[in-house]
Order: C-alpha cells, then sequence, then structure tokens
C-alpha cells in the first residue's frame, strides 16, 4: 500500500477522534504555509498575513505587503519593480505577478537587450484576486475589485469592479453603499480564513432542486438555505 492510499485510510478510520484531528490537521497546515519568506524580507511587513507553500518571489526587499494578506500556493511573483499590496488583499493558487518587463523599443540586442523596465503593481485595500490569474507589470488595482479566475489583467481595474477574461473586462460591480458600510463598520475578515458555510440561493434550488439532494444536499424548495461544512467539508 503507497502512502497515498495509507493516509485516506487512516483518515477514514480515525478523522473523528479529536486527538487525530488536531494532530493531523495541525501538520498539514504547517505544510501548507512556507517559511521561506520572513517578515524581514520585505520592504514592508503587517500582520496576520499567510504565504503559502511553493510561492516564489523574487527581489521580496521590493514587495510591501499589509495586513491579512493571503497569497496561494504556487503563486509566482516578480517584485524586482516594486510590488504593494494593501490590507486583506487575497491572490488566489498559482497567479503571476510582473513588475517589469524587457526592452524591445529601443533595444540594441534582440529580442531584447539587458535592460528591463521599471512597472509597478499596485493592489489596494480588500482586491480579491481568483485563481491563475496573470497581472501584467504596471497594473493598479482598486479598492475592493475582484479579478476572476483565469483572468489575464492588461490594464487598470477600478476601485468595486468585478472583472474576467482574457484580456479582463468589466462584468459587474460590487455594491457600493455595502461595500463602504462594512468597511466603516469594521466588518474585515483575513482572506486566509476557512470559508465553512454555502448558501444554496433560491435560484438555484429552483434550477438544481433534485440534483442538490442527489448531492447530499438537505434544502427547502422554497426558501434559501445556508449550510455549516465546518465539520465534514476542508
Amino acid at each position: 500500500m503507497n502512502w497515498g492510499k495509507a493516509k485516506n485510510m487512516l483518515d477514514y478510520c480515525f478523522s473523528w477522534f479529536p486527538f487525530y484531528k488536531g494532530l493531523v490537521g495541525g501538520h498539514r497546515y504547517y505544510n501548507m504555509y512556507s517559511k521561506k519568506y520572513s517578515p524581514s524580507s520585505f520592504r514592508a511587513y503587517g500582520k496576520d498575513n499567510k504565504i503559502c507553500k511553493d510561492v516564489e518571489i523574487t527581489a521580496p526587499e521590493r514587495m510591501c505587503i499589509g495586513d491579512g494578506v493571503f497569497i496561494g500556493p504556487g503563486c509566482m511573483i516578480s517584485a524586482i519593480g516594486g510590488i504593494y499590496l494593501g490590507n486583506y488583499c487575497g491572490i488566489g493558487a498559482r497567479s503571476v505577478l510582473f513588475s517589469v518587463e524587457h526592452r524591445h523599443y529601443g533595444a540594441e540586442t534582440i529580442p531584447f537587450d539587458d535592460v528591463r523596465l521599471v512597472k509597478p503593481i499596485w493592489i489596494e485595500d480588500y482586491a480579491w484576486i481568483g485563481i491563475n490569474v496573470s497581472i501584467l507589470p504596471g497594473i493598479r488595482i482598486g479598492e475592493g475589485a475582484i479579478v476572476g479566475l483565469g483572468s489575464v489583467v492588461t490594464k487598470d481595474v477600478e476601485p468595486l469592479k468585478i472583472v474576467m477574461g482574457n484580456p479582463a473586462h468589466v462584468i459587474g460591480s460590487r455594491d457600493k453603499s455595502t461595500f463602504y458600510k462594512l468597511k466603516n463598520d469594521g466588518m474585515v475578515r483575513a482572506p486566509s480564513l476557512s470559508a465553512n458555510k454555502l448558501w444554496i440561493p433560491p435560484l438555484t434550488i429552483r434550477k438544481y432542486s433534485k440534483e442538490l439532494a442527489i448531492l447530499g444536499f438537505d434544502h427547502n424548495k422554497c426558501e434559501s438555505v445556508i449550510v455549516d461544512i465546518s465539520r465534514n467539508v476542508e
């Protein structure tokens, strides 16, 4: 039996046991986050940040990170030209951020020369970057903006806008009054914290009533449902 199968068997047999959950869960949490980059590695580093395993950062000394920032696993970040991540930003797994680009106009050699152009990336507070997003050099992403998974951001994103696609384009906007009320009331949550509740809205229930039951959701056909999954789903 290989280790993967053995681990699955142990989880199946002992996942209910509190000591096992604490021991194994703590070990997995430790492995999830990399200790490769210490706060002193960065130009500025706030509190309550999480940098996941396998994140590669070039020139962290040119990178400023606020409070409550989350950087997902497998991200590749080139901060040579400078990168700023505001408070409570979330960067999804396997995203790519580059703050320099090679020179071709006026270059003395081809395909490019030994000069790179400095183009900082500036991501403001509460911005949410999805999985597999590529952010080109020189981009500013405004406060509270959302970039959907798989997007390629080629131009600035205004505050509260929701963008998606390649190239990324505006598909919607966050509600301004709700956003600023939550902000002013201090209703802020670090992106690194687990989201353990699922909301099944009325439209989903109407469209997938039978399918939801097959998939294990106990729901009421006439009302929205919030399901707490903290005990059985990671």
